[in-house]
C-alpha cells in the first residue's frame, strides 16, 4: 500500500472519529428524531447530557461530572463540549473544560462558525495553537473565518490573538490566500497589515486572487502585484511536491491559467501588461487560451487571442 493510500485511510478514520463525537445532523432530520437515535445509539445518559449542552442548560454540567464518575473518561465526552459551544453558554464552556473536557478544531470551528470570540479566548486560555490548521488541506481557522465570512470584530479577534495570516496547511494553503479569493479589501488589507513588509508569502496568493470575478478583482490582484511581489509566470505549487502531486490533476499552471478557468478579463489585461507568458503550459498541457476555450470564458478568451496576434 503506497504512503498516499495510508495518508487517505487516516482521513478516512479521522471522519469516522468525527462522526462519533457528531452522531447525527439537525438538518437531516427532526430534533426529536435525533435524540431518539441519540438515546439509542449511546444510551439515556449520554444522550440525556448532549441534549442539556445542546440547549444550553446551566446544570448540563453536573450531568457530564456524573458521566465522569460513572466511568466515561472526558475524551468520550466532546461531543458535550461542541454542543455547549454551539449553544453559546460560554459559562457551560468554561466549565466543561474545567472537567478536563478536551477542545480540538472541529470546537474552536464550531465557536468561530457562531462568532463567539469570549469562547475562542477560552480554547486560547487552555493553550490552543491558533495558527493550527484545520486538516492536511484547510488553513488555521482565521482562513474558516474569513471564508465564511465572519465579523470584522472576529477577523479583528484573531489577528490580535495572534493569528498569522501567512500560517501555512500541510498543502500551503494560509488565510491570506482565502482572504485574496474570496474577502472584501478591508480584510484583506487587515491581514496585510500584520504581515511584515519582508513576508515572503505562501500559498501563491497571485493564483488565488486571479480567481476572482466580482468588481474589486482588479483591484485586488493589483494589491497583490504590489504587496506580495510575486512572479506571474510560476506554476502553482511547483515548490510542494506532495500538494503538486496531489492536485496536478486538476491542471496547474500561471496565474493567467486561473483567469482563465473563471475569471475576471480585467485580470487577464492586467497580467498581460506584467509580462505573463501566454505559451506556459499547465499540468496538463494545456495553455491558459485552451483552458478559457474548455471553460467556455469567451470575454477572458478574447482578451488572449487579442494579445496573440
Amino acid at each position: 500500500m503506497d504512503g498516499l493510500t495510508v495518508f487517505l485511510k487516516s482521513l478516512k478514520s479521522d471522519e469516522e472519529m468525527q462522526e462519533l463525537h457528531e452522531p447525527c445532523s439537525p438538518t437531516s432530520r427532526s430534533l426529536a428524531r435525533q435524540h431518539a437515535q441519540w438515546r439509542a445509539e449511546f444510551g439515556p445518559d449520554l444522550a440525556g447530557a448532549w441534549e442539556s449542552c445542546e440547549a444550553g442548560d446551566d446544570n448540563a454540567s453536573l450531568l457530564v461530572q456524573e458521566l465522569i464518575r460513572s466511568g466515561h473518561s472526558p475524551a468520550e465526552l466532546k461531543g458535550c463540549l461542541d454542543r455547549a459551544t454551539s449553544s453559546g453558554n460560554e459559562p457551560l464552556v468554561a466549565k466543561l473544560l474545567a472537567l478536563g473536557i478536551p477542545y480540538d478544531i472541529h470546537v474552536a470551528r464550531t465557536a468561530v462558525d457562531n462568532g463567539l470570540v469570549d469562547t475562542l479566548s477560552l480554547f486560547v486560555a487552555q493553550g490552543w495553537d491558533i495558527n493550527e490548521e484545520q486538516s492536511w488541506c484547510q488553513a488555521p481557522l482565521l482562513g474558516h473565518a474569513i471564508i465564511i465570512h465572519a465579523s470584522d470584530s472576529v477577523i479583528s479577534w484573531f489577528l490580535e490573538h495572534g493569528a498569522d495570516p501567512n500560517a501555512a496547511c500541510t498543502a500551503g494553503i494560509t488565510p491570506f490566500s482565502n482572504a485574496v479569493k474570496v474577502a472584501p479589501l478591508r480584510t484583506i488589507q487587515q491581514c496585510l497589515d500584520h504581515c511584515h513588509e519582508d513576508t515572503v508569502f505562501k500559498g501563491y496568493p497571485l493564483h488565488t486572487a486571479s480567481q476572482r470575478n466580482d468588481d474589486i478583482s482588479v483591484e485586488v490582484v493589483e494589491l497583490v502585484l504590489r504587496r506580495c511581489r510575486c512572479n506571474v509566470n510560476s506554476i502553482e505549487w511547483d515548490d510542494n511536491a506532495f500538494t503538486y502531486a496531489c492536485w496536478k490533476v486538476m491542471g496547474l499552471g500561471t496565474p493567467l491559467h486561473e483567469v482563465a478557468k473563471g475569471g475576471h478579463p480585467g485580470v487577464a489585461e492586467l497580467l498581460l501588461r506584467e509580462g505573463v507568458d501566454m505559451t506556459i503550459k499547465d499540468s496538463l498541457g494545456k495553455t491558459a487560451i485552451e483552458v478559457a476555450e474548455a471553460m467556455g470564458n469567451v470575454e477572458v478568451m478574447r482578451v488572449l487571442r487579442d494579445a496573440e496576434n
